[in-house]
């Protein structure tokens, strides 16, 4: 980018002279980044004129697009179609992609960055939005409060966040300026919702006792990267994918590229080292119990939803995903389908005591339920080697719902947890930092709000000798 020359008026001779005219010099080029850095997958992005930026993700596994957006800076004239059509065929060309033409591309969703004002319809985006310092303009969460783990978004709560519609399936929760009172909710529409999947309408509706009906409506959606969840480091890699629309590049690689990849390369080299003296390969079983209402239903007078079934049962996981390349990582085996099928796979109890009674770990992927659950079903449970040798983790050890919240931006935490599950041993007297031991530990308590930058879950790492020299017990 050329930068325009600095010009000062000079003074005439004999005469007063003005106070010099100043031009602002244009604003320094933007940092870029290689989405292959952050083990990207699923996006790949270019950088036009301006700083604007053309963002496509795809889907790895049919190398075919998802989805295509036009990042324009503020002030910056829009991107022509020409620039367009150029930036779009460079991008599929580079990265291999199937044959398309700009004419078989849909028109690219436009957004204004960075951004200013945006919501959330999951908790996993959360902790990517605060290592990028921009949590403070978070409007909403696309659901209940009580699954938001973050200690700074829940002192933003209003005082009564309790949705009052509770018949409509389009529920939320507001988050009050950080500057005033937590009982003042910002109300007003958003101009981007980060979602992890494609809703129907972009709409989402709650109320509070001392405010009419609210909603927040627009009609940007970004849809995030699922498969960020195929691999271990791509989950704490996707810190790239957000800091494009907030102009954080530079935030993104020195958090990302200076921080959690070297250390998940420390973490997986140790797993491997500690899994070396393994006695017998373990199977990992992986599941929670989870039913819903389902089939025809009725509005009762309260305004409850009442189903005349149930659906669900116990829930247990695709292969290919971040579980199973850590279970790989130690010399185990996790117990996964293959088929990978709407909504998930679920298993009656006698399906699941033939699935899982003889694996020697199990991994409760529920940080709420392993209680009510053993003690419903304390009969078949009881019978599982994994529960007679005292082997359950659950996943509430740094609270209830932080798993699924802060686990995907800490994966190098993650894989030392599963490591120490597994072989029994750690590297300096590492603590767990998401599973428990449901037989002798606590659930862990909610975080508070800490104010500054962003600081991960993980210790420092130290490269160990081969053959296992970790701490163990």
């Amino acid at each position: 980018m050329l930068r325009s020359l600095l010009i000062f008026a000079l003074p005439l001779v004999g005469a007063f002279s003005s106070p010099a005219k100043k031009y602002p010099l244009k604003a320094p080029r933007l940092a870029q980044i290689d989405p292959d850095d952050f083990d990207a997958e699923s996006w790949t992005v270019h950088y036009g004129p301006d700083g604007s930026k053309l963002v496509l993700t795809r889907n790895p596994e049919t190398n075919t697009l998802l989805d295509f957006y036009s990042l324009n800076q503020r002030n910056s004239p829009p991107l022509t179609e020409q620039q367009l059509a150029f930036g779009t065929t460079q991008l599929i060309l580079n990265s291999g992609w199937k044959n398309l033409t700009p004419g078989d591309l849909p028109p690219p969703t436009t957004v204004l960055i960075p951004l200013k004002s945006f919501m959330v319809l999951s908790t996993t985006t959360i902790p990517f939005l605060e290592m990028l310092n921009e949590d403070t303009n978070l409007k909403a969460y696309g659901g209940d409060a009580v699954y938001v783990s973050s200690g700074c978004l829940r002192d933003r709560l209003p005082a009564s966040n309790t949705p009052e519609s509770v018949a409509n399936p389009f529920v939320g929760t507001g988050f009050g300026d950080k500057n005033l009172s937590a009982t003042t909710p910002v109300i007003g529409s958003v101009q981007v919702s980060f979602s992890d999947f494609q809703p129907e309408e972009p709409i989402y509706y709650w109320s509070y006792p001392e405010f009419p009906p609210q909603s927040w409506g627009n009609g940007v959606i970004v849809k995030i990267i699922e498969q960020r969840e195929q691999s271990l480091s791509g989950g704490g890699g996707a810190v790239g994918f957000y800091s494009l629309f907030f102009n954080k590049e530079a935030t993104a690689s020195r958090l990302f590229l200076g921080g959690v990849k070297p250390r998940i390369d420390c973490v997986e080299y140790n797993a491997v080292a500690l899994s070396a003296t393994t006695k017998s390969r373990q199977k990992v079983l992986w599941a929670n119990y989870y039913v819903w209402g389902c089939g025809e239903y009725s509005v009762s007078v309260e305004g409850y939803y009442l189903y005349e079934d149930e659906c669900g049962g116990w829930a247990i996981p695709v292969c290919g995903y971040y579980h199973e390349q850590a279970t790989i990582l130690v010399e185990a085996d996790l117990l996964c389908t293959d088929e990978d099928v709407p909504g998930g796979t679920y298993l009656t109890d006698e399906e699941f005591v033939a699935w899982g009674q003889a694996a020697e770990k199990f991994v409760y992927a529920d940080g709420t339920s392993w209680d009510s659950v053993f003690a419903e079903k304390i009969d078949m449970l009881s019978k599982f080697t994994s529960v007679i040798n005292e082997e359950v983790y659950d996943v509430c050890k740094n609270g209830v719902n932080d798993y699924y919240e802060s686990r995907v931006a800490n994966p190098d935490s993650f894989l030392e947890d599963m490591t120490e599950i597994v072989t029994g041993k750690t590297q300096n007297y590492y603590e767990r930092r998401f599973m428990r031991n449901v037989f002798d530990e606590v659930c862990g308590v909610e975080s508070v709000c800490v104010e500054g930058d962003w600081v991960s879950l993980a210790d420092e790492c130290s490269y160990i000798k081969s053959g296992g020299s970790g701490s163990g017990s």
